[in-house]
């Protein structure tokens, strides 16, 4: 029996040689292949070889071309006396591998390890690798997770106890190990314990699984948590995740990225048609499923000012009686990059505006203050701010108004706000996250109508003045005018002659003739717009202007410095052709107000700041001209923007 190997693309086609490349194929057998990633596509593969006439663990690294990059048949890992069986592999991120065996130099069989290098070298100990476990009686067939930092999680079948129990050790990228010599017992429990499991929990721990025969009259798959630190988390000797009829064994897991699990297993409850294969999702804490609280709804509170937002929620189904696991529940609102860096650089994410929590389940139900934590979401880092906590009633549904920072302005800002809740529990470190969701919130509410709206006659310039008292919002925009020659008129951006922050217009094209009508709204930063005060010829004070000077003239505009509007007054003494036109300082055209015959009279015009195109002009100087006839005369005016 010999080593080879093939790759597989997305495509399910094999790039390399038909029926694979050789890995190994010296003397005698090579058996009980393991394998993992090089870091850079390509793979190392450990394997059980007899060709010295007993077992030795030897490997091999090959790339992405399917080119063996170490000697040829493979590094010796370790070749000495006794049998060394049933390697096991993970990588050490840093383009080597740590691989563990089952040690038969002593006459009872022990855990060792060794870190091979990129290059194929030995990086600990090149004679008989270091020391994992070596208690009394045999340990045996070693499975390993990476820790996150270049070491691993190592767990075994292990004897010494006269059944066999499963043990684990951690060790680190320098192949010291770090727990308890010869491991901490994950179950030693009665009956044997066997076909095991271990599977990241992505936070430097490890969840251990094995097919347990504790109860006699048929296989359980139990587990057991282990963190970094060594600590187990779930009950002694493990948790029953199958405590169903007939046998369950051979467990196989993957991790959920979350730190939980998928396991699958070989299930016999069905009698009438064993052997079926049975799967189910555990969280880091053991419990079946996903029993983190889900956020049903997030939208707008309606009707009101904006600022706020409400969430609803399912409770989990440990928020039941008699129970009673969850004791409350917290709310936490996304912070924005800048608003996180803004945080830092502010002391607020240490030990300055707020308190920086390692995991939402320090904040309690009467927590007060400022609290921030991060998480990662979406493959990147999360900062989310405290915003409420809400007691655990046992309800079938949570809802809370949260505040937002800002309110969704449209075609301007979208507001966007993210939350999550978490469902604690009277454990700091036992707790569950919703998903995010997303929701913002909306302005509903208008101004008030404006109130006191009267109008004047103007002799100069001639027009009328439109004034009216001002509003008390704080969200407050402005205020439109609209004209029409009907009380009825339908206000529309037609015949919206102003839009002004002040509580004060001018129509220079005002006549009691025309029998104007005039429409003011109030609308506030988010383009609500109230209803219209109205105001109609017959409540004009003051009389008309004369309407023929005693000579033609061009008065200052009103206002100066104006922004965005402004109005420019001149009379005709006798009829002719008037053009009335802007320029810049420079001298060049910007725009042409008036260019036809008028008869005498008094005028006005407004100019909106635009140019001839329509575009709106910079700040700046801007001279006006009046020619009438022999009649020439030219004003400076400044827009300020």
């Amino acid at each position: 029996m010999d080593i080879y190997a093939a790759r597989i693309n997305s495509t399910g086609s094999m790039p390399w040689t038909y029926n694979g490349v050789p890995v190994c194929t010296a003397a005698d057998y090579q058996q009980y292949l393991d394998i993992t990633t090089d870091g850079s596509s390509g793979a190392i593969i450990t394997w059980q070889d007899f060709r010295s006439g007993d077992n030795d663990i030897y490997a091999q690294k090959i790339n992405f071309m399917g080119s063996c990059t170490w000697t040829n048949n493979g590094n010796a890992v370790i070749n000495d006396t006794g049998n060394q069986a049933t390697p096991s592999i993970i990588s050490d991120m840093n383009g080597g591998a740590i691989i563990a065996w089952t040690d038969g130099i002593t006459s009872t069989r022990d855990i060792r390890a060794e870190r091979m290098l990129s290059d194929g070298t030995r990086a600990w100990d090149p004679d008989v690798g270091v020391a994992v476990c070596t208690a009394d009686e045999t340990q045996m067939t070693p499975y390993m997770v990476s820790d996150g930092a270049g070491g691993a999680i190592i767990a075994w079948m292990d004897y010494r106890t006269g059944n066999a129990d499963i043990y684990a050790q951690h060790i680190d990228f320098a192949g010291g190990t770090d727990w308890p010599t010869d491991g901490i017992y994950i179950c030693y429990d009665a009956g044997l314990q066997n076909y095991h499991q271990i599977v990241s929990d992505g936070c430097g721990g490890a969840i251990i699984l094995w097919t347990d025969w504790r109860y006699m009259s048929n296989n359980e798959i139990f587990g057991q948590h282990i963190d970094a630190g060594g600590t187990t988390h779930w009950f002694v000797n493990g948790e029953n995740l199958t405590s169903y009829p007939a046998d369950q064994q051979e467990v196989k897991a993957i991790a959920t990225g979350n730190g939980g699990i998928i396991a699958a297993w070989w299930d016999e409850r069905d009698m009438s048609n064993p052997y079926k294969i049975y799967a189910q999702k555990f969280d880091r804490y053991g419990y079946r499923g996903g029993p983190a609280p889900v956020i049903t709804d997030a939208s707008d509170v309606p009707m009101d000012q904006g600022g706020q937002v409400l969430l609803t929620w399912a409770p989990i189904r440990m928020d039941v009686h008699p129970e009673e696991l969850v004791t409350h529940y917290t709310v936490w609102r996304s912070v924005s990059a800048p608003e996180a860096m803004a945080l830092m650089e502010d002391g607020g994410l240490e030990t300055g505006s707020g308190t920086v929590v390692a995991s939402p389940g320090e904040i309690g139900l009467d927590f007060e203050g400022s609290a921030y934590r991060t998480d990662i979401q979406f493959g990147a880092a999360a900062t989310w701010e405290w915003v409420a906590s809400v007691d655990a009633n046992y309800w079938e549904e949570y809802a809370y108004a949260c505040g937002t920072l800002y309110d969704q302005i449209e075609g301007i800002w979208d507001g966007t706000h993210f939350f999550v809740v978490t469902a604690n529990t009277a454990d700091p470190f036992m707790f569950w996250n919703s998903e995010p969701a997303y929701a913002y919130s909306v302005d509903n509410l208008c101004p008030c109508t404006p109130l006191g709206l009267a109008g004047a006659v103007s002799f100069t310039p001639a027009g009328l003045e439109l004034t009216w008292d001002p509003n008390s919002e704080a969200d407050l925009g402005g205020y439109n005018i609209y004209r029409g020659t009907d009380p009825a008129f339908e206000p529309s951006s037609d015949n919206m002659i102003a839009s002004t922050c002040d509580t004060a217009a001018f129509d220079g094209e005002w006549s009691s003739e025309e029998g104007f009508c005039y429409k003011v709204a109030a609308f506030d930063i988010h383009g609500n717009e109230c209803g219209y005060a109205l105001l109609c010829s017959d409540q004009v004070t003051g009389d008309d202007p004369m309407p023929v000077p005693d000579a033609t003239f061009l008065t200052q505009n009103y206002p100066n410095p104006f922004n965005p509007n402004t109005t420019i007054a001149f009379g005709l003494k006798t009829g002719g052709f008037v053009n009335l036109s802007i320029y810049d300082a420079a001298g060049r055209l910007v725009a042409t107000l008036i260019d036809e015959s008028r008869p005498a009279g008094p005028y006005a015009t407004v100019w909106n700041g635009n140019d001839r195109n329509g575009n709106p002009t910079a700040s700046g100087v801007y001279f006006y001209r009046l020619t009438a006839g022999t009649f020439i005369e030219t004003k400076k005016m400044i827009l300020l923007k």
